[in-house]
């Protein structure tokens, strides 16, 4: 049972037949002069309208794409351009010429494209270099996909690449909503994923990243993990066959938490590993779409892969079509109960045929601590690529010598750097727990005149001065987050709540103005999951973090918070993921924060 969305073997290929299609996809055609081409030429000439042009599975010559070309500047409805594999050998010095003249034809045409697809075409960088400026034009700016799978990118050619993508992004003023992006079988690593991940980040509108088979180890899955969690309305996730480790588990269930349309996740042989697999399927676990799930060959063991099961049997998903656990380590026993706890889901369960058996049970710790405590190295290592890659490398090795690939620049907040007053020397005279509040309550500092000044004395004078500006001024300061509200919330807001006040009135309505503030803006999406992080429910990538704690007030206070139907949506996801969190044998989190977020969730 294989996915027709995710496998490796369908990325190259457009996947639909449309309407107004002129193939030659496939005929083995060696065009090799203008008039091996001219037939070719003659049909494009004669057509009407053509909305999609196959050529894939031909090879074509510099000679035969200028011939073409001259068809192709008669066709400005062209949509879809499908030129995967059209230059089976041919020159690496032939490529660019013949690009050119493709991509120069569709400029003159005004063609405004929907579809690129140039995956199998083993491009050197000066062929790149074609490409790149085409990427920036006018026609471009309509693309909805871009397949470029397979063409040996490399990690500066993928920095050239993403270069491109960021100028079609900024060039276009806001039309380039692309939806779909494949580029596997590029050897990115990391540089490959920081700057094709940034790139992603900022298109914000994609429903598909397939990205497999890229070298990509834990530090560049971060990048790519925060590019999806940019992009809610993702429907289909691949990474198959990169490294993700504990790390990069614990950065994609992250993001994933937040997907609620996403319905093929693909992690297969990702050395997950059992801690990794699991935080990906609880992750997961309340996402009612799913209906492909690949958890094969991550080396996990039985007790882990019981565990999972267990989890898919208690979630709600309504169409799951396939689950993937294929090449763990369960053993042939193991294998009989994984499908007798799958029963409900016998159909969709692919087959476990390639099981690595299993290993015994202080044999997998103490492997998997030498690998945690290796990870940081492991990162940093040279990663082995299969000789598949051997033509792309020499490619790279000769031609990128002198290469500097152009680097994308981050943007950065501007950092005010004005002499700020002493915040201790605001009060002239301290109460008896200023010092204390002082000393705990430094970290929420945002220089911020009036929610300092709250901060470090809680009282309702100093609340009563924050204001809507007030709030807006702090959200804007990189440090807020979730997990910042919730540390505000539990040291301070909590501390003068009275239910049924004036004083409890003001302390609710300075909290919504922060919630209603965050979630208007471009991280508020991460509200949930930042929530649950600080409450000790999800763990943090901070090995010393204490969560903070949730006592009586603030019990009360969230009660309040969370009773109200502008965030219906946040209560549910946080009930949906504390309930699963509590169905757990032996999860690690914080189960008294747990239970009482719970508490306070079912009395409203």
């Amino acid at each position: 049972m294989k996915s027709s969305i995710t496998d490796i073997e369908h990325l190259s290929k457009s996947r639909q037949n449309y309407a107004d299609e002129l193939s030659f996809a496939g005929q083995g055609l060696k065009l090799n002069t203008r008039q091996d081409a001219h037939q070719i030429a003659a049909e494009i000439k004669k057509c009407k309208t053509i909305k999609v042009l196959r050529l894939e599975g031909n090879t074509i010559s510099p000679e035969a794409a200028d011939e073409l070309s001259k068809s192709l500047e008669q066709h400005p409805e062209l949509e879809r351009l499908i030129v995967n594999d059209i230059f089976t050998g041919r020159l690496k010095d032939q490529i660019p010429p013949a690009l050119k003249s493709l991509c120069g034809a569709l400029n003159k045409s005004g063609a405004h494209l929907v579809e690129i697809n140039m995956s199998d075409n083993a491009y050197g960088p000066i062929g790149l270099d074609a490409l790149v400026d085409f990427l920036a034009t006018d026609t471009c700016f309509s693309l909805r996909e871009i397949r470029m799978h397979n063409n040996g990118l490399g990690p500066q050619g993928s920095q050239k690449f993403a270069s491109a993508l960021h100028k079609c992004l900024t060039n276009s003023q806001g039309r380039f909503k692309l939806k779909v992006f494949v580029c596997g079988r590029n050897r990115l690593e990391l540089e490959g994923a920081r700057s094709i991940g940034a790139v992603l980040k900022k298109i914000a509108t994609l429903e598909e990243i397939q990205m497999p088979q890229n070298g990509i180890r834990p530090n560049g899955i971060e990048y790519l993990a925060d590019a999806c969690m940019h992009n809610p309305q993702l429907k289909t996730i691949n990474f198959n066959d990169n490294t993700f480790l504990k790390s990069g588990a614990e950065w994609m269930s992250k993001a994933l938490i937040n997907l609620k349309n996403l319905e093929h996740l693909n992690l297969g042989d990702c050395l997950l590993k059992s801690k990794g697999a699991l935080l990906i399927t609880r992750a997961v676990a309340q996402l009612q779409s799913l209906k492909e799930l690949n958890l094969s060959f991550n080396e996990v063991d039985l007790q882990t892969g019981l565990e999972i099961c267990n989890i898919l049997t208690k979630s709600s998903f309504k169409n799951l079509e396939l689950i993937d656990l294929n090449g763990n380590r369960f053993g042939e026993d193991g294998k009989v109960e994984i499908q007798q706890i799958l029963e409900g889901y016998k159909d969709s369960l692919a087959s476990l045929s390639e099981d690595e058996g299993s290993e015994e049970e202080e044999e997998e710790k103490e492997e998997e601590e030498e690998e945690e405590e290796e990870e940081t190295d492991e990162e940093t290592s040279e990663v082995v690529v299969d000789e598949e890659y051997d033509d792309y490398d020499q490619v790279e090795n000769e031609d990128y010598e002198e290469y500097e690939a152009e680097q994308l620049k981050e943007q950065v907040e501007n950092i005010n750097l004005a002499p700020q007053q002493s915040l201790f020397t605001q009060f002239k005279t301290p109460g008896p727990n200023l010092f204390s509040s002082l000393v705990k309550n430094n970290a929420l500092v945002t220089n911020v005149k009036e929610f300092d000044n709250f901060v470090l004395n809680p009282s309702m004078a100093n609340l009563e001065q924050i204001n809507q500006s007030t709030v807006q001024s702090v959200i804007k300061n990189p440090k807020f987050n979730g997990m910042f509200f919730a540390k505000f919330a539990a040291r301070c807001l909590a501390t003068l709540y009275e239910p049924s006040s004036d004083s409890g009135k003001k302390v609710v309505d300075v909290a919504n103005m922060f919630i209603k503030f965050y979630l208007a803006s471009e991280n508020g999406k991460h509200l949930v999951s930042e929530i649950l992080t600080e409450f000790g429910v999800i763990k943090s990538e901070d090995k010393k973090f204490v969560p903070s704690e949730i006592g009586d007030k603030l019990s009360m206070l969230l009660r309040a918070l969370m009773s109200q139907e502008y965030v219906k949506s946040a209560r549910e996801q946080i009930m949906s993921y504390v309930n699963l969190r509590l169905g757990e044998q032996n999860g690690k989190f914080d189960k008294k924060n747990a239970e009482l977020l719970a508490k306070c969730l079912r009395q409203n």
